[in-house]
């Protein structure tokens, strides 16, 4: 914390808003991740106060919100500041943001069962992207509607790669090869991990190893 709030210091003095930022999103993390509650509402409140002094765009607001629903540990603390930063947006309005929150939100009402809530998240969108088709395909899969998640999957799939969304082609054919395991479909399975195998960084199959290792055991 002495050292951030030291590097803080440096980037006022030297009139850099985008550093104060940084530093205190930094801040903002640390104090969630080490249970300090005496000074999360401190630095939420310095970085909202400089984002509102150099009027940065709505993007810089949600995405504070974002890292704060995703550093809290309080439910309806955790909701309420994905959909805060979520209303940043018009619906059809891209921007990595909006889809980070987008992706945690659903995560969260997933993990909750709250199907109705996950799906309304993209209520509002009539045109969708492939990270969107591919987070309403993981609903249907966590339902166990494996149909609807194979045809929001792949539909999701090629979207991506026509529009060059990497990292949800990537995702939409991790999906897919979850579907098609099982659904008994083990040629199309080959090609969906082919595809990773070809296409994804080693930073990302590691993160993704536990599913990886699952997808290619023997089956019984």
């Amino acid at each position: 914390e002495n050292n951030l709030l030291r590097a803080l210091a440096l980037a006022e003095a030297a009139n850099a808003p985008e550093q104060q930022l940084e530093v205190l999103h930094a801040l903002t993390i640390f104090s969630y991740k080490f249970k300090r509650v005496d000074k999360i509402d401190l630095y939420l409140t310095s970085a909202k106060v400089v984002l509102d002094k150099y009027q940065f765009p709505g993007e810089s607001y949600a995405l504070l919100e974002d890292v704060a629903g995703l550093c809290s540990d309080d439910p309806v603390q955790k909701e309420a500041f994905y959909r805060q930063a979520l209303n940043r947006f018009k619906p059809e309005q891209e921007a990595w943001v909006k889809a980070r929150a987008q992706e945690h939100l659903v995560n969260f009402y997933i993990d909750n069962e709250r199907w109705a809530d996950a799906f309304a998240v993209f209520a509002a969108e009539t045109d969708f992207s492939g990270a969107e088709l591919f987070m309403r395909a993981k609903i249907h899969f966590q339902q166990k509607n494996f149909a609807l998640a194979k045809e929001q999957g792949e539909a999701a799939f090629k979207l991506a790669n026509l529009e060059g969304e990497y990292s949800a082609a990537l995702e939409a054919a991790l999906l897919l090869a979850q579907l098609y395991q099982q659904l008994a479909q083990p040629e199309m399975q080959k090609d969906a991990l082919d595809y990773i195998n070809k296409n994804a960084l080693l930073v990302w199959k590691k993160d993704k190893q536990d599913i990886l290792t699952a997808l290619t055991k023997p089956q019984p």
